[in-house]
């Protein structure tokens, strides 16, 4: 009797399987720029990767010297 083939094959892609950091920050430095700000250096990328949207975007503000409003912060999570 054969295996049933599988329904599905999900990926983990904070750099895992595949390195995706310059992908990841240029996602984080197009939103960044939608506000005016300069994107997240590398070193900053590479150290929040794998931490979660929110630290991600947390850290990427951070290193263009900006924060997020705790209340504009509580409504998007």
């Amino acid at each position: 009797m054969q295996k049933p083939l599988a329904k599905a094959i999900l990926f983990d892609m904070d750099g895992t399987l595949v390195n995706t950091l310059e992908d990841i920050r240029s996602a984080l430095g197009s939103a960044l720029s939608l506000v005016g700000l300069s994107p997240p250096s590398a070193e900053t990328t590479k150290s929040v990767v794998g931490r979660g949207l929110k630290n991600a975007l947390k850290g990427a503000l951070q290193d263009a010297g900006a924060t997020l409003d705790e209340d504009v912060q509580e409504h998007l999570y």
